[in-house]
C-alpha cells in the first residue's frame, strides 16, 4: 500500500445542484448537499420504492462496520472523492476493507475505484452496504429509517413528544412512470437504471435502482376528499409494487376496531388482527380495451407494451411479520433494544384465497409505556430487477469474495440485462399506537 500523501475531496453542493435544475429545467434534487444534519434525522426516508428498515442487529453491524474502516457514520454527507498519490501501478489491496481503510474519513464513495489506483469494482465487495435488507437503499446509513424515527423521543417539554409515522411506499422516476412494479422488466426504462457518469456506468449504483412500489388507501370512495381523508387517518400501507390487499386493526373487547394508523389506550391485553390477500398474476402484454385504444407505438413509449394486466389466480402470502417498538421513555435510551423486527413471525395456510392471523401482546399492560406495532405481508418468491443488487459470490463465512454488480449499459455501452433474481414481494402496514390504560 502506498502511502496516503494527500486527500483531495470534492462535495456536490447545493449551488451546484440549482444550477443544474436551472440549466435542464427539471423539479427535481439530483444532488443534495445536507448542510443541515436535521434532514437525514427526521422522519421517515423512503428511498427509491421501499420504505426504509432496519433490525437493531443491522444497525450495529452498520455501525460497526463504520468504525472498522473509519468512516464516519454520523456526519455522511455529500459525494466525495479520495485520490491517493504514491500508489504503484496495479498494487491493489487484497481485502476489500483494507481499500476502505485507505479512503478513512471520506464517508460515501462516489466513484469507489477512486479510492486505490488499480482497483476494481469487485475489490470493494458489498463493503458499505446493508446486508440482509429486502431491497435496500444504495449506501444506507444508519438513524436513517422509519424503525429509528418511531423509536426516538423528543423530551424537551414536559410531555414527551414523538412521531405519528403513516407508511406508504408510492414512488417515480424521472422518466415520469410511477409504480411501475406491477411486472419485473424494463430496467433501464422502469427504473432510474441510465447511466449518468462514473457511479453508474460501473455498475454498483445501477445495481440498486428498482421498479416502483405503490401507496394504497382505505377509503371510503375514490374521490379526492375520501383519499385525503384516509392519509390524514394514517390508514394507509404501501407494496413493493405488486397490488396485494392488507388490513390491520387492533381489536376492542365490544368488538369495534382501530384500524392501521390509529391510536389506542388499553386496559388489558391487546388483540390483533391481520388479513392479507396476495397480488393478481400478470399476463403479457395490455388488455384488449388499451389496445382498441391506443396504437403499438404508443404503448410501446408509455410502458413498452407492458400494462397493467391482471389474470385469474392471486399469489400466495406465505407469512406475516409482526415489527414491535417501544419508544424511548427518557432521554438518551438505546435505540437499538426498542426495536423487534421481527417481533412475531405468523405462518400462513398457502393457499391463494388469502390470510388472517391474530397476535396478541400479554407483556403492554405489565410494561407501563407505549409500543408501537406494524406487519408486514410477504408473498411466495418471484423475480424483480436487481433482486440481488450486487449479487455477491459468497465464501462459507459469509463474506463477499467476489461482487457482479449488474451492468450499467447505455453510455457504458453494449445492451443491458434486467438482472431478475427472487424477491418476497411485500406491503408494509402503517403503525398502530397503543399505551396502556393509566
Amino acid at each position: 500500500m502506498g502511502r496516503l500523501l494527500r486527500v483531495v475531496t470534492v462535495v456536490l453542493g447545493g449551488l451546484v445542484g440549482l444550477t443544474l435544475l436551472a440549466a435542464v429545467g427539471v423539479v427535481a434534487a439530483f444532488y443534495w448537499n445536507a448542510a443541515s444534519s436535521d434532514w437525514p434525522r427526521a422522519g421517515e426516508i423512503t428511498v427509491a420504492r421501499r420504505p426504509a428498515e432496519r433490525t437493531a442487529r443491522s444497525a450495529a453491524e452498520q455501525a460497526r462496520a463504520a468504525r472498522d474502516v473509519g468512516a464516519p457514520s454520523e456526519e455522511h454527507f455529500g459525494h466525495k472523492n479520495v485520490i491517493l498519490l504514491g500508489t504503484a501501478e496495479g498494487e491493489v489491496p487484497t481485502r476489500p476493507v483494507a481499500a476502505r481503510q485507505s479512503a478513512a474519513g471520506t464517508g460515501s464513495l462516489s466513484s469507489p475505484t477512486g479510492a486505490v489506483l488499480g482497483s476494481r469494482l469487485a475489490d470493494f465487495g458489498d463493503c458499505g452496504q446493508l446486508q440482509n435488507a429486502f431491497l435496500p437503499a444504495f449506501d444506507y446509513r444508519p438513524r436513517g429509517s422509519v424503525q429509528y424515527g418511531l423509536a426516538l423521543g423528543e423530551f424537551a417539554g414536559a410531555v414527551p413528544r414523538r412521531f405519528r409515522f403513516g407508511l406508504v411506499a408510492s414512488s417515480d422516476n424521472h422518466r415520469a412512470r410511477a409504480g411501475s412494479g406491477y411486472k419485473e422488466l424494463g430496467r433501464l426504462s422502469m427504473t432510474d437504471g441510465t447511466p449518468l457518469g462514473g457511479d453508474w456506468t460501473d455498475g454498483r449504483a445501477a445495481s440498486f435502482y428498482f421498479t416502483g412500489g405503490l401507496a394504497a388507501v382505505h377509503a371510503s370512495g375514490r374521490d379526492l376528499g375520501a383519499i385525503f381523508a384516509a392519509l390524514e387517518r394514517r390508514e394507509v400501507y404501501g407494496t413493493s409494487g405488486d397490488r396485494i390487499l392488507l388490513w390491520f386493526d387492533l381489536l376492542r373487547p365490544d368488538g369495534s376496531r382501530v384500524p392501521m394508523g390509529g391510536e389506542a389506550q388499553v386496559s388489558g391485553t391487546p388483540r390483533f388482527e391481520v388479513r392479507a390477500v396476495g397480488a393478481f398474476e400478470q399476463r403479457p402484454g395490455c388488455p384488449d380495451d388499451v389496445t382498441a385504444r391506443l396504437p403499438p407505438d404508443r404503448l410501446q413509449r408509455l410502458c413498452r407494451g407492458e400494462c397493467h394486466h391482471p389474470g385469474g389466480r392471486r399469489r400466495v402470502i406465505t407469512r406475516i411479520e409482526v415489527v414491535r417498538i417501544r419508544p424511548q421513555i427518557v432521554p438518551g435510551e438505546p435505540i437499538g433494544p426498542l426495536i423487534e423486527d421481527p417481533w412475531k413471525v405468523l405462518p400462513c395456510p398457502g393457499t391463494a384465497a388469502g390470510c388472517r392471523v391474530s397476535f396478541e401482546d400479554p407483556e403492554l399492560p405489565r410494561s407501563g409505556r407505549e409500543a408501537v406495532y406494524y406487519v408486514r405481508a410477504l408473498q411466495e418468491p418471484t423475480p424483480a430487477v436487481n433482486g440481488d443488487t450486487i449479487d455477491c459470490e459468497r465464501d462459507q463465512a459469509g463474506s463477499c469474495v467476489r461482487a457482479r454488480p449488474c451492468p450499467g449499459g447505455g453510455m457504458a455501452g453494449g445492451d443491458v440485462e434486467d438482472c431478475l433474481a427472487d424477491v418476497e414481494e411485500r406491503a408494509w402496514s402503517s403503525p398502530i399506537f397503543v399505551g396502556p390504560s393509566s
